[in-house]
């Protein structure tokens, strides 16, 4: 082997390490963009969420308020169980 051979072989190792670099840095870019679009569609569903449970409660104090002759429920336990009746199924 000569020795111009093994200096071309070394300064192309260096250009592997600076490509190697290169593309981690781009990969970590691509998973920080998406990590945001997953942290932003996780805290949408439960907001989501939180706005269905809330329907349900006014349509089960809405209920209760209908069948107990205009009279609101004191607490959730009248809600999930009064007369053997359930207005709300879950907390």
């Amino acid at each position: 082997m000569s020795r111009g051979s093994r200096f071309e072989a070394e300064g192309e190792q260096g250009y592997m390490l600076l490509g190697l670099i290169v593309a981690v840095a781009l990969i970590l870019l691509a998973l920080s963009v998406a990590a945001t679009k997953v942290a932003f569609s996780l805290r949408r569903e439960r907001e989501a969420e939180s706005v269905r449970r809330a329907n349900q409660y006014v349509r089960a104090i809405r209920v209760f308020y209908r069948k107990n002759n205009k009279l609101y429920p004191g607490s959730i336990e009248q809600l999930e169980n009064t007369n053997h009746i359930r207005y709300l199924r879950q907390r």
